[in-house]
């Protein structure tokens, strides 16, 4: 399970700002300057379960897709050793995420929600019943699950026993999110109050970020996150006259120069983008380092869109046609062929990034869900 590591704090944040002037560590020779290697693609056997773009979990060096057919639902796990695919019988898929080296499922029959600890080709379930419409969400810490769901507050904006939750409250007619976490050893809910919107879901071993603003612990300890979550990270943001500035816990900040555009971490540490460069942060939250520039493509439109251990993912754009190399993560230098996804129909490629290789998602013109598994 890929997680952002716990950062050590110091008590003072001096001189760990990225440098606003001065000369900057270039890239050398362009990723667009290296041959081609064609993808080995292969299709979905059924519908996409999930709205597009699909989620993709990773778990012990495999990736899961769900899809299903007129039989229910399905999860496929895809990696080096091969392609399994689970069959998880009727329901509507709520969402997979890491477990350790194995995956977790939920899917909802109703208002019931049945959570899936895989373990290879079997697993244990167990069953939740909410209080309200489970949402297509789920998060786990390393041992716990957590499930939401939504139900009709009072027009007093009560709990339905004349209680108002005091936490999250936002007024008369607003969505009541119970959240339920789920063990093999079995359910346990919690009320959470009340949301404007439906809440998105994030967990790691520090417990849980939910609708990018409370974080939760396993034990029910619930308190305001420091800021709005950076999507998909343990990071929280505040914007200043100059730029964005970021912290894990509110008790560090990290000021930039220039507004955030995208953040990745893993067991090696956190990457920041900002102003077209790469931030290597490490543990203190100070930046190692020169930034180093994101090599740019003829069309100017260039991204990265994710690091693991030493290589960053790259992306841009040839026409409608998707292009991806892997870079080196210090230098940002080639590290592999290009791959190129011709056209896909959804715009949008999916990408999950692992130890030994890339998974690339797609959607065809037939709506078929496209995959490769690259470098092969």
């Amino acid at each position: 399970m890929r997680r952002l590591p716990v950062l050590l704090f110091a008590a003072a944040l001096a001189g760990c700002a990225p440098p606003k002037s001065g000369p900057r560590k270039s890239a050398p020779a362009g990723p667009l300057a290296q041959p081609e290697e064609p993808l080995t693609a292969e299709n979905l056997p059924g519908e996409l379960a999930a709205p597009w773009p699909i989620p993709i979990a990773q778990a012990g060096g495999r990736y899961l897709l769900p899809w299903q057919d007129e039989d229910g639902l399905h999860a496929r796990i895809v990696g080096q050793g091969g392609e399994t695919d689970l069959a998880l019988g009727p329901g509507l898929w709520l969402g997979a995420a890491a477990r350790g080296d194995d995956f977790v499922v939920a899917i909802s029959r109703g208002p019931q929600v049945i959570v899936r600890f895989l373990d290879g080709e079997s697993g244990q379930e167990v069953a939740a019943t909410l209080d309200g419409a489970p949402i297509q969400a789920v998060a786990c810490d390393g041992d716990a699950v957590l499930v939401l769901g939504t139900r009709q507050a009072d027009t007093d904006g009560s709990d339905g026993q004349g209680q108002g939750q005091g936490q999250g409250m936002t007024g008369p007619g607003a969505p009541f999110v119970e959240a339920t976490l789920i063990r093999p050893s079995g359910p346990e809910p919690i009320a959470l109050g009340l949301r404007a919107t439906v809440p998105t879901l994030y967990g790691d071993e520090s417990g849980f970020v939910v609708d990018g603003a409370w974080l939760l612990s396993a034990g029910f300890e619930r308190a305001r996150a420091p800021g709005p979550q950076v999507p998909g990270l343990r990071l929280f943001r505040r914007t200043g006259p100059s730029g964005d500035a970021v912290t894990v816990d509110g008790a560090r900040w990290l000021e930039l120069d220039a507004p955030l555009d995208g953040a990745f971490a893993d067991p090696a540490g956190l990457e920041l983008v900002v102003g077209g460069r790469l931030l290597h942060v490490g543990a203190g939250l100070t930046v190692e380092g020169a930034p180093v520039e994101i090599p740019l493509a003829a069309s100017g439109r260039a991204f990265l869109r994710g690091v693991q251990g030493g290589r960053a993912l790259w992306e841009t754009l040839d026409g409608s046609d998707h292009l991806f190399a892997l870079l080196d993560r210090a230098t940002l230098a080639p590290a592999s062929p290009l791959a190129r996804v011709p056209a896909p129909f959804s715009r949008t490629v999916v990408t999950a990034l692992g130890d030994q290789d890339t998974l690339l998602a797609w959607l065809a013109e037939d709506g078929q869900c496209r995959y490769a598994l690259w470098p092969r």
